[in-house]
């Protein structure tokens, strides 16, 4: 099992896997969206691809608390 813990998006994702094999199943935790945070968390696009990164056969996309509305 895997949780990503509070992060962006990063390659280090595949340098967890190359040293522990595919992590399933992967939880990234997508942070709010908002434009000036940039890159600091995963938005929904980023957690899919930090899960193929991990090549994680199920993955469940979890967050804390409510999406802000722009």
């Amino acid at each position: 099992m895997f949780f990503s813990g509070d992060t962006g998006l990063t390659r280090e994702y595949q340098r967890i896997r190359e040293r522990f094999g595919p992590l399933t199943p992967a939880m990234p935790a997508i942070g709010a969206r908002h434009a000036p945070w940039g890159e600091m968390h995963l938005g929904p696009d980023h957690a899919v691809q930090a899960a193929a990164l991990l090549w994680a056969d199920a993955w469940l996309p979890v967050h804390w608390g409510p999406w802000p509305m722009d």
